[in-house]
């Protein structure tokens, strides 16, 4: 829902909406001169007090003692919902494309050998970890988070300008500030319907159960962190506490005949499913790490022999890739046969050579 309000009295005029640059420094000034005569500071004080962000809303430095609170905009942003059913479905799309890009990636690889995907551009980046080629085949999958950043464009469309893929960052974050919105702010919960978001905590309780190992009568989930020195640890606490699930870090865990277990007081208790919030990269020291102090030394190898399921799958940063921007269109045609609902920014391929010139000859743009 948009509002429109009266410019304060000493805005001489409205922002001028022809030229970007200049539309964007006076649009920032007219905001920054609004702001101080509302006196956000002011509005801003009940969002980010300590009562209301006392539920692990503050972000600690890696390494020290200091405390940084996170802040809470005082100011929303409002989506209608119908704009946000057209926004839910083709981001949507988007991410079954990139669940089956990557289930093929570390499975059987056609996409690469049919051409449709640069053999170049994959297996040369850095998230290609080619020690989980395989796990596919396993069952681990499917791409349980997955998100976005988008802009919107000069038209009034939204554009994706990156994937997320890795790992499910900032969730904690996200559900943290509508409950500290919905404490200091009820009347606008209320009066402008916003959706709940209980029923999505419930549902991401359930996915996670979902895509426990087959055989499994009562699954065990827990959050894998990197430790309490990560920045995020509090935000990872929340959510742990908020889903219902034990929080954990690599050496919590422990590998014994391709199984994982947690080692608990009462002894060793199977582990079925780990949202990891670890980069993969430094889940497994036997095979992916470069530090061997970081990860759970045979973890790879559970998720091969299907033991176990991780969300995101190991690897699943390869979608984060850039160079999938310019390919998944045509991998949406080919996979789906849809088009896509939602465009990305503009991307071009240099190994093509009608791209490489394209780029040569705008690179002072």
């Amino acid at each position: 829902m948009t509002r429109r309000v009266p410019l304060p009295r000493h805005v001489e005029h409205a922002p001028d909406l022809r030229g970007l640059q200049a539309n964007a420094i006076q649009i920032r000034r007219a905001i920054d001169e609004f702001g101080d005569a509302v006196g956000f500071d002011h509005i801003a004080a009940p969002f980010n007090d300590g009562a209301a962000l006392s539920d692990g809303a503050a972000l600690s430095d890696a390494g020290g003692d200091d405390i940084r609170r996170a802040r809470l905009d005082p100011v929303p942003l409002p989506i209608e919902r119908r704009e946000w059913h057209r926004i839910s479905a083709a981001l949507e799309q988007r991410a079954r494309v990139l669940e089956m890009v990557l289930t093929d990636l570390f499975g059987a690889q056609r996409l690469l050998a049919g051409g449709h995907l640069p053999t170049e551009a994959i297996v040369t980046h850095h998230e290609y970890l080619r020690q989980c080629v395989g796990t596919a085949s396993s069952g681990q999958g499917p791409l349980v988070f997955y998100a976005c950043d988008l802009a919107r464009t000069t038209t009034g469309d939204l554009t994706v300008l990156a994937d997320r893929t890795q790992m499910p960052t900032g969730i904690a974050q996200a559900v943290q500030m509508r409950e500290v919105m919905a404490r200091t702010r009820p009347d606008a919960i209320v009066e402008d319907r916003v959706a709940a978001i209980e029923p999505w905590l419930s549902k991401l309780r359930h996915a996670l159960g979902a895509i426990a190992p087959p055989q499994s009568e009562r699954s065990r989930a827990v959050i894998m962190t990197p430790g309490s020195a990560a920045l995020a640890h509090p935000e990872h606490t929340y959510l742990a506490r908020r889903l219902g699930f034990t929080l954990v870090e690599p050496p919590d865990l422990t590998v014994r005949d391709g199984r994982v277990w947690l080692k608990s007081v009462t002894g060793l208790e199977r582990v079925h499913v780990i949202m990891r919030l670890v980069s993969s990269e430094r889940c497994d020291p036997l095979e992916l790490a470069t530090s061997t102090e970081a990860g759970v030394p045979g973890l790879v190898e559970a998720c091969r022999r299907g033991t176990v399921t991780l969300a995101n799958p190991l690897g699943s940063g390869i979608g984060e890739s850039t160079a999938l921007l310019h390919f998944l269109p045509e991998l949406t045609r080919t996979l789906l046969g849809e088009d896509p609902l939602i465009e990305a920014a503009p991307t071009w391929w240099c190994a093509n050579d009608q791209h490489r010139r394209h780029v040569l000859a705008n690179l002072d743009r």
